[in-house]
């Protein structure tokens, strides 16, 4: 039993010792192991691509950001292993910027859908009522919903009184040479009796309506809500048929005003977010700026324009800037492009490395943690989170 407890004791001695020599390598490792950013990107008249690499452990593990005019994508790989983080299209920037505006189009939808069905509601209550007060009262009397009504009824009983007049005459002018003057009499009795039926059967008294207030006033509301109805109509048309430099112009503004209110905002939270970071970045960079190693940048421009004269021109002035620029660690180099078809066309092409040395930012990196701007900013980043995310259900 001793024998055991002995050889479990050196395996254990003996991992712990070898478990200690890989924290140590590792350590060593990612205090002196250099981290490399590297920024590439090129671009033409048809478009751009910007690429930013962050490469550690030999580049093994590298962390990647592509940038074009379609896409924004974000990668981590480590070895072959790839997995896409994030991805952003401008279809879908368009889209988040064209909610508000949909919103408002989908507001006012909604309520027109809600207006129309209250209408159609109060409608069909009014002819039920109707029907029904009609089926308790007497058949003589009769139930009509407005003046309107029987302003109608009075115009189509002139126009049967009129119309019987018409074919009368008609039937007297006929008949006239074939009967005597005794049978013109009798017919004009007749017609007369006629007449004086249909006037009595037309008359006023007869479109005597008893309505009730109540009934009146119903439809009196949903005539008002059909005009209203009318009137929203002609707004949404009027709307839609403004177009051309007007609704241009009114577009512009509003999408000027908006921009202008996001920057102003901005710039102002900026400014106060610079004036409390501003002296920690400071004390920071005095502190370890001896551990950034910069390379010196690279920039290559491909240019051609629309005459050969005119490109030779450009390149004898752009030659004195080659040398400027390395004073100032950038390698500028400008190719002029001389086709067989002169045409103007631009290709550039830069990068520039970046090396960080943790074993030389371990004193400035400990100092920021004595640094209360910085957990006041952290404070402040968590509220806005936090009120970010509640926003949406207090406007739910």
């Amino acid at each position: 039993m001793s024998e055991f407890w002995a050889i479990l004791w050196v395996i254990i001695k003996y991992g712990l010792i070898i478990g200690l020599c890989f924290a140590i390598i590792a350590t060593l490792i990612i205090v002196f192991h250099p981290i490399c950013i590297s920024l590439k990107g090129r671009g033409s008249i048809k478009g751009q691509r910007g690429e930013a690499k962050l490469s550690y452990l030999f580049g093994l593990l590298r962390l990647r950001c592509i940038a074009s005019s379609h896409t924004q994508d974000v990668w981590l790989e480590f070895g072959r292993f790839k997995k896409l983080l994030q991805r952003v299209s401008v279809r879908d920037n368009e889209a988040i910027e064209n909610t508000d505006n949909k919103q408002d189009v989908i507001e006012s939808v909604k309520k027109e859908e809600l207006k129309e069905k209250s209408l159609e509601d109060n409608k069909e209550k009014a002819e039920t009522e109707i029907k029904a007060d009609n089926l308790n009262e007497s058949p003589k009397e009769e139930v009509v919903e407005k003046d309107s009504v029987q302003e109608k009824l009075m115009d189509s009983s002139s126009e049967i009184t009129s119309s019987k007049e018409e074919v009368v005459e008609e039937h007297i002018d006929d008949h006239s040479d074939n009967n005597d003057s005794n049978e013109d009499s009798l017919l004009k009795e007749d017609v007369s009796e006629e007449l004086s039926e249909g006037k009595e059967y037309l008359s006023d008294e007869d479109f005597k309506v008893e309505a009730t207030p109540e009934q009146l006033a119903e439809l009196q509301s949903i005539l008002e809500e059909d005009e209203k109805k009318k009137e929203q109509q002609e707004e949404l048309k009027q709307k839609k048929s403004k177009s051309g430099f007007n609704a241009k112009l009114l577009k512009f503004k509003k999408d000027f005003n908006r921009r202008y209110k996001q920057i102003k905002s901005n710039l102002v939270l900026l400014k106060q977010k610079w004036n409390s970071l501003w002296p920690v970045v400071k004390r920071f960079w005095n502190r370890g700026k001896k551990g950034f190693r910069f390379h010196e940048a690279y920039l290559k421009v491909e240019y051609s324009l629309d005459e050969h004269y005119l490109t030779g021109m450009l390149c004898g002035y752009l030659a004195p800037t080659v040398g400027f620029a390395k004073r100032y660690g950038l390698d500028f180099v400008p190719i002029p492009v001389f086709p067989n078809i002169p045409e103007a066309g631009v290709y550039s092409k830069a990068s520039w490395q970046i090396d960080i040395l943790p074993y030389k930012l371990i004193w400035a990196v400990t100092a920021l943690l004595f640094e209360k701007n910085i957990y006041k900013e952290l404070y402040w980043l968590y509220k806005w989170k936090k009120a970010k995310k509640s926003k949406p259900k207090t406007e739910n």
